[in-house]
């Protein structure tokens, strides 16, 4: 395989085509966090009562994560994982342990195991002679999305 960088550089190396891929889809499919803790407090009109804050603050619960569990959508691709999500529902008495320790650690630490934040990308050509990433449509695989959006 080859590959030819946004400056014109045929890359043929594997390691080179990687660390390229990486830089490329980095620039391309990161987003920048806003910093809202600079904004003057009262700007921001409060929406929600203090009730409704604790709620929204307070642990998951095992009963809640195996909610999401079970309405993982069935019939899809695997994660980058290798495991697909019957997987994780038809063996959830045995990993439901793990998993809401994971989750109770990202609920009081506020991150994630490095593995969960990892994402799989497949290439598919867009055109019959593909030469740059430009030429290939990403498919992005998110370990993280399938727990974290549902909670």
């Amino acid at each position: 395989m080859m590959i030819q960088s946004d400056r014109g550089q045929i890359l043929e190396n594997q390691d080179d085509i990687k660390l390229y891929a990486k830089e490329y889809f980095s620039a391309h499919w990161s987003s920048k966090m806003s910093q809202i803790e600079d904004l003057p407090p009262d700007i921001l009109p409060k929406r929600i009562t203090e009730e409704m804050a604790a709620e929204l603050i307070k642990p998951f619960s095992e009963q809640e994560i195996e909610l999401v569990v079970c309405s993982l959508p069935k019939n899809k691709a695997p994660g980058p994982d290798g495991y697909p999500d019957e997987f994780y529902q038809k063996f959830w008495n045995l990993l439901k342990q793990d998993i809401c320790q994971a989750m109770a650690h990202f609920h009081e630490k506020t991150e994630l195991p490095m593995a969960w934040g990892s994402t799989h990308i497949a290439l598919i050509p867009k055109v019959a002679n593909p030469k740059t990433f430009k030429d290939y449509r990403p498919i992005l695989s998110k370990l993280n999305t399938k727990f974290c959006q549902s909670c």
